[in-house]
């Protein structure tokens, strides 16, 4: 389930009039209900862990903030907090205050599986850059070098011996073509739209 559908959900099935998730600089990453300047922004005071901190917005609002606590493995427990926001005098019941504590939970959840899919992209494309490498090394840089020796040997028996420049030539051109179209391969493995565009 993503940020905003839990956003969604809090809002939904509570009585508050918005609620939103909201990151640990004050970044809003999710908003459902009406927007509200006390839904975004660093909060006058962090609510403990387990517990909801409620406050009255400057325009007779009550604003009840909840921690979203990260598990310990995501190296920081702090990931921001669930904000909802009431009508003046109102406020929300022990049932939905643990209501909103479990949907706080549940974003900490969201948000850690987030950042793992996150760094997993990262790192797989760190593998896919690392297999270029090796295969641009191991096919394309390897031609390079045999045409450059082929036609080094074309230009040294060019004047002495036409017909070994000729077969140098003829071997330097088979190369080339190799090379051409083992970074085709390459590209069309990156990008296979690539070729059809002429790339």
């Amino acid at each position: 389930m993503t940020l905003a559908d839990l956003a969604t959900q809090a809002w939904t099935a509570s009585t508050a009039r918005s609620v939103a998730l909201v990151a640990s600089d004050g970044t809003p990453h999710a908003i459902s209900g009406e927007e509200h300047p006390a839904l975004a922004g660093l909060p006058d005071g962090a609510p403990v862990p387990g517990e909801a901190n409620v406050q009255v917005t400057p325009d007779g609002g009550t604003l009840v903030s909840l921690p979203v606590t990260l598990p310990p493995s995501a190296g920081t427990l702090d990931g921001g907090t669930l904000r909802a926001l009431y009508l003046g005098g109102t406020r929300p019941g022990t049932e939905e205050l643990a209501f909103l504590l479990s949907i706080a939970d549940h974003a900490g959840t969201a948000l850690h599986a987030s950042q793992l899919i996150e760094r997993a992209g990262a790192r797989a494309g760190e593998q896919e850059r690392a297999r270029l490498a090796r295969e641009l090394h191991d096919s394309v840089a390897q031609a390079l070098y045999g045409i450059t020796l082929g036609a080094k040997t074309a230009r040294a028996t060019l004047d002495r011996d036409p017909g070994r420049a000729r077969e140098s030539l003829d071997y330097t051109i088979r190369l080339a073509e190799g090379g051409v179209s083992e970074m085709k391969a390459l590209l069309f493995s990156l990008r296979p739209d690539a070729l059809e565009e002429g790339v």
